[in-house]
């Protein structure tokens, strides 16, 4: 009996129908068992497959379309699950932390399906779920790096410059980001959170006043930045004109004062080289101010005038220079300021044509103010430099009538380091008690 050759390949093999039963008698035993086993394997792969989209689409099918009913009042998100599982053979996982126990809803379901009663329940609480199969996981999406970013919170208050009352419905606006801003209240208070740590600028604008630009406010991790914001009303004639704002920093407080005066912020004393935080060398860097003691005192000479000449206030008051170790070196001046940076607000300093009241003044006039504490939550901090040790605390005394403390003690590094006769410490403070009728005391 002849020998039949095995086909090398199976691609060259005919594909026609007529064909099909011919070629078949013509293989051998071999090579028919191979060829139905292959057709098997693909008659299994097929039904693996089909069988597999049916057990998805009978799983999605199952979360639409079974069905609970639930109505009851005061329900636990918890409590909402534990119903889910009762009624349907779904099993919910969750972690307890993720899961807020001071919510507490209303619940009014008839044959609602697990979707639709998931994504009521979990609206506005920042969890979302995954279902698979009876199973249905619940979790807290991990945080982005935008949302991880350190940011703090800017408090302050907007008010009228000429008669001191707040100023209400004033668009306060990040200039950094326009998206983030607030809008003050009947009280000229407010505050925008969650902006980036660094130094921040703002733009205070209200309709009939001066467009103010806030600049260089410094946020740090620990402590929430407290400003105040000064309007001034824009006057404008029947005739067309054309109104630009003065950004800049020639606004006294003072409203009596007209020319020859300059607002200081403690950021500036913080920020300027050679300033160490001491408002007295911060005004050696404008014209017509000299500092006569060098690195060893404050005494300032205004327009060639001696430093015992010029006036010194505090919230209004007239006092002695406020330096510690007064007059070592020349008269006027001292080696440290008794006054810290971390308490101070906005102040006035004047080298020329100061107004009326600073009658005593031959050569200028520094008028401090202190600032007034937060009074939305109590801060502390602790600050170690070559100045000294300084511990401060700031915070609300009845958020009902929003009063609120500030007081920071400090210590001189020289006293604890060093066996010199140069021991001081200075403990600053104010109580702010705003009332409705009688104004604002303060102590």
């Amino acid at each position: 009996m002849a020998k039949t050759e095995p086909i090398k390949s199976w691609r060259f093999l005919p594909v026609h129908r007529e064909d099909t039963k011919s070629t078949l008698r013509k293989l051998t035993k071999y090579q028919h068992n191979k060829f139905k086993r292959m057709h098997t394997k693909r008659t299994i792969l097929k039904g693996l497959i089909l069988s597999f989209f049916l057990i998805v689409l009978s799983n999605s099918a199952s979360a639409q379309e079974t069905t609970v009913t639930i109505k009851r009042n005061h329900l636990k998100i918890r409590e909402v699950f534990d119903e889910i599982e009762k009624q349907t053979d779904f099993n919910i996982a969750y972690k307890k932390s993720d899961i807020d126990k001071k919510i507490q809803m209303d619940v009014s379901f008839q044959n609602e399906t697990v979707q639709g009663i998931l994504d009521v329940i979990l609206k506005n609480t920042g969890l979302i779920y995954k279902i698979k199969g009876n199973h249905i996981v619940v979790y807290q999406p991990k945080a982005t790096a935008a949302t991880s970013a350190l940011t703090q919170t800017i408090r302050g208050v907007v008010y009228n410059v000429e008669t001191g009352s707040p100023i209400e419905f004033a668009n306060i606006a990040l200039l950094e980001d326009a998206t983030k801003g607030a809008i003050s209240d009947s009280d000229g208070r407010f505050a925008i959170q969650r902006v980036p740590l660094g130094y921040a600028n703002l733009k205070v604008s209200y309709v009939g006043y001066e467009t103010y630009i806030y600049r260089d406010i410094l946020l740090t991790s620990g402590k929430e930045a407290t400003v105040k914001i000064p309007l001034k009303a824009k006057s404008q004639s029947v005739d067309e004109v054309i109104v630009r704002p003065q950004v800049n920093k020639e606004r006294t407080v003072n409203p009596m004062a007209l020319t020859e005066g300059r607002m200081l912020s403690m950021e500036e004393s913080n920020r300027f080289a050679g300033a160490f935080n001491d408002p007295a060398r911060l005004v050696t860097s404008f014209a017509g101010v000299a500092g006569t003691g060098g690195i060893s005192s404050n005494a300032l000479s205004i327009r060639g005038n001696a430093p015992q000449y010029t006036q010194w206030r505090l919230e209004g008051v007239e006092i002695p220079n406020p330096t510690h170790f007064a007059d070592m070196v020349s008269l006027g001046g001292g080696v440290y300021s008794a006054l810290s940076s971390k308490v101070m607000g906005n102040s006035d300093f004047f080298n020329g044509a100061f107004p009326a009241m600073y009658s005593n003044a031959l050569s200028g006039a520094f008028d401090m103010r202190m600032r007034t504490g937060n009074i939305s939550s109590p801060q502390h901090a602790l600050q170690v430099s070559l100045m000294g040790i300084d511990f401060g605390s700031e915070g609300p005394l009845s958020k009902n009538s929003n009063s609120s403390y500030i007081f920071n003690y400090r210590y001189s590094v020289t006293g604890l380091v060093a066996d010199v006769n140069l021991n001081y410490q200075d403990p600053p403070f104010q109580l702010n008690f705003p009332t409705q009728t009688a104004g604002t005391s303060s102590l």
